[in-house]
């Protein structure tokens, strides 16, 4: 399982922000030996899993998560033990106390975000423009932006890197879809990267988040949130 470079494209804050990009080949002679680092209960998770080739990843993208914030932080990967919070949120609890962390994966690619503060981190691969989810949860000026793209996979990439960004708020925050999808929205004006545009009539509040979007690899789309 090759470790490519997501960052790559980036200059982003890179004494602050580590990414890794991940292609989930669940056939690699090492898919044991990260399944041998996970816990039980993320065992338990990945036998709820349908279909073995989802299971196989989830697997995959736990163990590379354990193995990077191991390295990173200097511990046993498997001796890492995480917490959540109510909404979902991932944290480790032991050996020692870590919460800037962001993992996602879509399809056979995880994305890994590592800061030294609060960050979100997303990954999508890109498929057919879904009209009424951006219809019912983004705002008129994130559907302009995706309407001034060509139908195709033009207008499949532009929905993606909505998603992404508010996906990455959302994790950053610690609330997912609990956040009021109201309170911000992402513009993407001629500015070097999108911004976040906050809602002050919101009644929730949200923290003036950086944004960085960009394609890890053919067919996916990634962003990340953090806090300057």
């Amino acid at each position: 399982m090759t470790i490519a470079k997501a960052d790559a494209p980036l200059a982003v804050a890179p004494d602050r922000i580590a990414t890794a990009f991940w292609r989930l080949d669940v056939t690699d002679a090492r898919f044991d030996d990260l399944a041998a680092l996970l816990s039980p209960d993320e065992r338990v998770r990945a036998d709820r899993f349908y279909y073995d080739l989802h299971r196989r990843r989830f697997i995959a993208a736990r163990g590379l998560l354990r193995e990077a914030l191991g390295a990173h932080l200097r511990v046993s990967p498997g001796g890492l033990r995480f917490r959540v919070n109510a909404h979902g949120k991932p944290a480790v609890a032991a050996p020692v106390d870590f919460p800037h962390f962001s993992l996602s994966h879509s399809g056979d690619g995880a994305l890994l975000a590592i800061a030294d503060s609060p960050v979100g981190a997303d990954i999508e691969a890109i498929r057919p423009y879904p009209a009424d989810v951006a219809g019912a949860m983004f705002s008129k000026g994130e559907n302009a932006v995706i309407d001034a793209a060509p139908p195709g996979p033009a207008r499949d990439a532009a929905f993606c890197r909505v998603w992404t960004c508010r996906e990455a708020v959302c994790k950053a925050e610690g609330l997912g879809f609990a956040l009021d999808q109201a309170a911000f929205e992402v513009s993407f004006s001629a500015a070097e990267r999108p911004q976040i545009v906050l809602n002050r009539a919101a009644k929730a509040s949200v923290k003036p988040w950086l944004l960085q979007v960009w394609e890890p690899a053919p067919g996916f789309c990634a962003a990340i949130a953090w806090l300057e």
